[in-house]
């Protein structure tokens, strides 16, 4: 009967070790200037800021990239869009920052 208790308590504790932690996000934001497509998560510089990159979609010019500046509150800092040759679709897959703080988006 100790046994069957001390298996029972040892099987508790081992499910209670092995629990999944809940993430609770401290803040969200949503940038769309119209349909926006896929929003490619980040980079963080060493000050915390948050970088995302992704695609808008404009009135003229299709697709184009939108890159977007987050301080560590959910604040934004700056966005910015770039507009490829010849007004057709930019679709922006890729983020990084450099050693020098520099911000990489490829697409």
């Amino acid at each position: 009967m100790k046994s069957t208790i001390f298996s029972l308590i040892a099987l508790l504790a081992c499910a209670f070790s092995f629990a999944q932690t809940v993430v609770t996000p401290e803040w969200v934001r949503n940038y769309s200037d119209r349909d926006s497509m896929t929003n490619i998560p980040s980079a963080i510089d060493a000050n915390g800021n948050i970088y995302v990159t992704g695609s808008v979609r404009t009135m003229n010019q299709g697709y184009n990239f939108a890159t977007i500046k987050y301080n560590q509150q959910g604040d934004t800092l700056w966005v910015r869009n770039y507009n490829g040759t010849a007004n057709l679709d930019d679709e922006a897959v890729a983020i990084a920052l450099d050693a020098n703080g520099n911000i990489i988006v490829t697409g």
